[in-house]
């Protein structure tokens, strides 16, 4: 199926990674936190719920699957995917 995967989409979805991954050094104050994080803290601040530190990745992994993700794995695994394209030689 290569519609789904096109020339155009993965440059769009490329984009969109790239811009969140830059954008986690403003959104956590110098910190480094996940953009995600920052955004679904917010929303259960309005809602008057408790808010938490770890990075939503570690959070619903351990969560949803029982699963403890091994340090800095949130940080590195999006890295990672993003990738993907260079090592696949996609953009060259």
């Amino acid at each position: 199926y290569p519609g789904p995967y096109s020339e155009y989409s993965l440059w769009v979805f490329g984009g969109i990674g790239i811009l969140t991954l830059g954008s986690w050094y403003f959104y956590g104050n110098g910190r480094y936190e996940c953009p995600l994080t920052v955004w679904e803290n917010n929303f259960r601040r309005r809602e008057g719920k408790a808010t938490y530190s770890e990075p939503c990745m570690d959070r619903y992994a351990r969560r949803w699957f029982g699963v403890r993700l091994p340090s800095r794995f949130s940080d590195i695994f999006p890295i990672a995917i993003l990738l993907i394209p260079v090592a696949t030689r996609f953009f060259i």
